[in-house]
């Protein structure tokens, strides 16, 4: 029996029944799931295979039986959600999460009604899925923007990185995307990987509605006027996430962290239809002139924006699965 069918076959039996059910049958409803008739032959499965998986199991639904069994409905949800949070902050191991999570949904998650799945899917999607921002930018006016910022760039990269990458790439926004990463915020790109959306248009609108929250580099050349054939990625990037977040639960939490470049960035001549995109910016400021910091205090400010972006996620899932 391979590693593989030995994993899937305990979640399977675990997933079906309390670890007390098991213990209880005295082995009967383990040999079964397994095929075997004797204890021997588990032993000798695959050196440490089966009791490894077997206690890593077996303890993974013993805790699942405390937080979850004798509650009803959205309390046992809750309960559910609550060790998948506890487990994802406490153990390093994705397998871990992966198993628990399949024991809920093979054994739970069948006995709720479609209200109560879909409470549950949302909470386990906030869990395993989002990722802590999503950083809206662009590359247009690259040349420009590295140029004002070649003293801070330089000082955190070095001058053969801002060599390099000078042309068609906001360093900028990879020098926010690095001091985000110190404080080990996760999005769905890393410094080293980063598209501007008319790359990735088909991932845009799913990462603008999987995260905790929205930061965005702002500066004058993101207000260009946009037609059908020239979209504006900054602003349909804020749209779709602003748009998202006024239709859900999450709408009252602080999740904007906009930054901006300079003083005045916006341009004399401004577009009518931003007009509520320049709103939400002013009611959002976090760092009203990045021009005018050094990279210590670049560094500091970002790292002001990742302790607020922790503390609203902690927040929003403390809310959600009632904390």
């Amino acid at each position: 029996m391979s590693n593989k069918n030995i994993k899937k076959k305990l979640i399977k039996l675990f997933a079906a029944h309390s670890a007390a059910e098991i213990d209880a049958g005295k082995g009967t409803l383990l040999k079964e799931a397994l095929g075997v008739e004797k204890y021997s032959q588990l032993i000798n499965i695959s050196d440490d295979t089966f009791k490894k998986y077997y206690l890593t199991i077996k303890g993974l639904r013993k805790k699942l039986d405390i937080a979850a069994d004798e509650k009803e409905n959205i309390e046992q949800i809750k309960g559910c959600l609550y060790l998948l949070l506890n487990l994802q902050e406490n153990d390093p191991s994705t397998e871990h999460f992966e198993i628990l999570s399949l024991l809920i949904k093979r054994g739970f998650y069948k006995n709720w009604n479609r209200e109560e799945k879909k409470y549950y899917d949302t909470g386990y999607k906030m869990l395993a899925q989002w990722t802590d921002y999503f950083l809206s930018y662009t590359n247009r006016n690259s040349i420009e923007t590295n140029n004002d910022f070649r003293g801070v760039l330089c000082d955190a990269f070095g001058n053969d990185y801002i060599n390099q990458n000078k042309e068609g790439v906001n360093c900028v926004a990879r020098l926010i995307v690095h001091y985000l990463k110190q404080n080990n915020l996760t999005a769905f790109f890393d410094r080293d990987s980063m598209t501007c959306g008319d790359m990735i248009e088909d991932e845009i609108s799913k990462h603008c509605k999987s995260v905790y929250a929205f930061v965005q580099l702002v500066e004058p050349v993101i207000f260009q006027a946009q037609d059908e054939n020239n979209k504006n990625w900054c602003f349909l990037e804020y749209k779709t996430f602003d748009g998202w977040s006024s239709k859900n639960h999450l709408k009252s939490y602080k999740r904007y962290y906009f930054i901006l470049t300079g003083k005045d960035v916006f341009p004399a001549k401004f577009p009518k239809y931003y007009k509520d995109w320049k709103e939400k910016i002013q009611q959002h400021l976090h760092i009203q002139d990045l021009g005018s910091l050094n990279k210590k205090q670049v560094r500091d400010k970002i790292k002001e924006i990742a302790t607020e972006i922790v503390k609203t996620k902690t927040k929003i899932l403390e809310d959600y699965i009632g904390l």
